[in-house]
C-alpha cells in the first residue's frame, strides 16, 4: 500500500517556515530515511579546473553521436566524474533564513538613509516615489531571470558561470571580476518641527534643466539602493543541502528530488527581497518628503552641483541623512543621536556583508583555476586565492578583499580643499559600483534569455533523454524548480531597463553641461568593463562569437556539466 504524498506548498512559502504553521506534512510520515540514502558524491568530487581563466565549457566529444539512437536509450543516474582537492570547497551550512538576512542587510543599507534625501533634493517628492517604484520593478524583473537559473544551479561563482556558459566565456570572466570588485565599492557611499509639503514639480535647477531630466537622474541615483538584491546568487555556494523534512510532491527519484529541493532554499529570498526593498524605499521616501522641504540645505547634494543659497549655511548643511535631520528638527532630546547611531551601524554591517560577498565572488572565480606547475605564474597566484583553510573558509580571498579597499575610509582624514576632492572621489567610486552592478544585471538577463531559448529549442530531445531540471515545458514532470513570470517578456524588459539606465539615465547628468564627476561615475566603469573583456579575448586568442547553443549534444553535455558542478559543490 502506497502512501499519498504531502500537499504541495506554494512557491511563496520560505523553506525556513515551520511545518506546523502551514501543515506541510499533512499528517504523513517523515521521509527522512528515504532521502538520507541518496548517494552523496565522494569527498573529492567537486568543481572542475581550467587551464586558463575560469572555463567550465565541456569539449564537444559527442558531435558524431546518432541522436535517434541515443535519444531512445534510458540513461542511468551517473556518478560525478569531476575531481578536485577538498581545499577548494566551502561548508554548506547556510539555511534560507540566513540567506534572507544576508541579502536584507546588504540591500537595505545606506541607500535607505542617503539616497532618498538625495533624490528628494534633486527631483522632489514625485521623483522619489517614481524612481524607487520603477527601479524596484526593474530589480524584480532582473531577479526573476536570475532566480530561475539559480534554483537549478546554486553553484560557486554563479553570476559569472551563467554568462560564461550561455553567452560568452570571456564575458563571464569579466562579469566575475567586475562583481567581485564592485560589490564592495558600492558600500563606500556613506563616506560622504515643522511639517513641509514640497511642490511636486520642484527640482534642483543647478543639476537639471527640467523636471524630466531630474527624474532620469533620480532613477540612476535610486539604482544604488537596489544593489545587493542579487547577493543571493553570490552566497549560493554555501547553501545547505535540504534534508528529508523539505516539502515536495515530486514523483522523481530521491536523487533528482534532492537536487531540485536545494532550489527551494534560495527561491524565497531571490524572489521577494526586491519586492520588500521596493516597499521599504517607497514608504521611507514618502515619509521623508512629508517632513523635509526639497530645498533644505541639510539634504545631501551632488558635489558637482552646489547650492549658492546653502554655501552660507555650512554649519547647518553638514548633516547628510534625511532621517537624522528630521529627528533633529523634532527637538526630541537624543533622537538624532539614536538615528545617527543606527546609520553608522547599518553602514558598517552593510560594508561587512559586502566584504563577505566580495570574498565569495573572488573565491568562486579563482577556485576553478589550475595551479599546476605548468601554468603561468599569475594564474598560479590567482589559484592560490581559490583555496580554503582547514575549516573550509576562503580566508585568503577574504583577507585579499579586505586589503583591497582598507584604505578608503582613511581618505576622510584629510581636511580643507583636499576633503572636497576626496568627497568627489568617493562619490565617483560609489556610483561606479552601482553602475557596474547594473552591467552585471544586463549580462545576467542576456544569459537567461539565451538559456530560455536554448532549452525551448531543444525541449523534445531534453525530454527524450530525460535530462533533469531543464524540461521547462513538460509540466507533468514537475522537476523544474521555478518558472519565472511572463517570460521571455520579463527578460527583455529587464535588459532594456538596464541599458536605459546605463546610457540614457546616466547620460542625463551631462545634459545640463559637462561635468567630470558624473561622466566618470557613469561611463568609466563601462569603459573598464569593455576593456577587460577585450583584453581577455586577445590574451586567450578567443573567437569573437557567442557560445554555440545550436548542437543538442553540446547543450546536454553543458547542462550535465553544470549539474555535476552543483553536485560536486556539496
Amino acid at each position: 500500500m502506497t502512501q499519498s504524498l504531502p500537499a504541495r506548498v506554494p512557491d511563496w512559502v520560505p523553506d525556513w517556515f515551520p511545518d506546523w504553521v502551514i501543515g506541510a506534512n499533512n499528517g504523513e510520515p517523515d521521509r527522512e530515511h528515504a532521502t538520507e540514502t541518496v548517494a552523496r558524491p565522494e569527498p573529492n568530487a567537486i568543481l572542475a579546473t581550467s587551464s586558463l581563466l575560469p572555463s567550465s565549457h565541456t569539449p564537444d566529444t559527442s558531435s558524431d553521436i546518432d541522436l535517434h539512437n541515443v535519444a531512445t536509450q534510458v540513461r542511468k543516474e551517473r556518478t560525478i566524474a569531476i575531481t578536485q582537492n577538498q581545499n577548494r570547497t566551502v561548508q554548506r551550512k547556510l539555511q534560507g533564513i540566513h540567506l534572507f538576512m544576508i541579502t536584507i542587510n546588504a540591500t537595505l543599507g545606506t541607500g535607505l538613509y542617503w539616497r532618498g534625501g538625495l533624490i528628494l533634493q534633486l527631483g522632489g517628492p514625485l521623483a522619489v516615489l517614481l524612481s524607487f517604484l520603477l527601479l524596484g520593478l526593474l530589480a524584480w524583473a532582473v531577479m526573476q531571470c536570475i532566480t530561475e537559473m539559480l534554483c537549478i544551479w546554486p553553484i560557486p561563482g554563479a553570476l559569472s558561470m551563467y554568462v560564461s556558459e550561455f553567452v560568452d566565456e570571456e564575458l563571464g570572466v569579466a562579469v566575475g571580476i567586475a562583481y567581485c570588485v564592485l560589490s564592495y565599492t558600492s558600500s563606500v557611499d556613506y563616506l560622504k518641527r515643522t511639517e513641509h509639503h514640497a511642490s511636486i514639480g520642484n527640482f534642483d535647477t543647478q543639476a537639471a534643466a527640467n523636471w524630466g531630466t531630474a527624474l532620469l537622474m533620480s532613477m540612476s541615483t535610486a539604482a544604488f539602493s537596489y544593489v545587493g538584491v542579487e547577493i543571493v546568487a553570490a552566497s549560493a555556494m554555501e547553501i545547505r543541502w535540504p534534508k528529508s523534512k523539505e516539502r515536495t510532491d515530486s514523483d522523481l527519484s530521491s536523487h533528482s528530488e534532492l537536487s531540485s529541493l536545494i532550489g527551494k532554499t534560495v527561491k524565497f529570498s531571490a524572489i521577494w527581497i526586491s519586492v520588500l526593498a521596493t516597499i521599504t524605499y517607497s514608504v521611507s521616501g514618502i515619509l521623508v518628503s512629508f517632513n523635509l522641504p526639497r530645498n533644505s540645505c541639510r539634504l545631501p547634494r551632488f558635489s558637482w552641483a552646489p547650492s549658492e543659497a546653502c554655501e552660507v549655511q555650512e554649519a547647518e548643511a553638514k548633516t547628510s541623512s534625511a532621517f537624522v535631520t528630521i529627528a533633529d528638527l523634532s527637538e526630541i532630546p537624543g533622537l538624532a543621536h539614536v538615528f545617527n547611531f543606527f546609520l553608522v551601524f547599518t553602514a558598517l554591517t552593510c560594508a561587512m556583508t559586502n566584504l563577505y560577498v566580495a570574498s565569495r565572488s573572488l573565491f568562486g572565480l579563482t577556485s576553478r583555476l589550475d595551479d599546476s606547475p605548468g601554468q603561468p605564474w599569475f594564474l598560479r597566484a590567482l589559484a592560490w586565492l581559490g583555496k580554503t583553510n582547514k575549516h573550509k573558509v576562503p580566508m585568503r580571498a577574504m583577507v585579499t578583499s579586505a586589503l583591497a579597499f582598507v584604505w578608503v575610509p582613511f581618505l576622510r582624514l584629510e581636511g580643507g580643499e583636499a576633503s572636497n576632492n576626496i568627497s568627489s572621489f568617493i562619490e565617483v567610486l560609489g556610483n561606479m559600483g552601482s553602475n557596474g552592478v547594473i552591467i552585471v544585471w544586463a549580462c545576467e538577463c542576456v544569459a537567461f534569455l539565451r538559456f530560455y531559448y536554448c532549452i525551448k529549442r531543444h525541449r523534445w530531445i531534453l525530454q527524450e533523454r530525460r535530462v533533469p531540471q531543464v524540461r521547462r515545458w513538460i509540466y507533468e514532470d514537475r522537476d523544474y524548480p521555478y518558472r519565472s513570470h511572463l517570460q521571455p517578456f520579463t527578460g527583455y524588459m529587464a535588459l532594456i531597463g538596464c541599458l536605459f539606465l546605463l546610457f540614457v539615465s546616466n547620460g542625463a547628468f551631462l545634459w545640463n553641461g559637462p561635468h567630470p564627476e558624473p561622466f566618470l561615475s557613469s561611463y568609466l566603469i563601462v569603459i573598464i568593463f569593455l576593456g577587460i573583456w577585450i583584453l581577455l579575448k586577445f590574451i586567450r586568442d578567443a573567437r569573437w562569437s557567442l557560445v554555440d547553443l545550436s548542437n543538442p549534444n553540446r547543450v546536454i553535455q553543458k547542462i550535465r556539466n553544470l549539474h555535476d558542478i552543483r553536485q560536486g559543490a556539496r
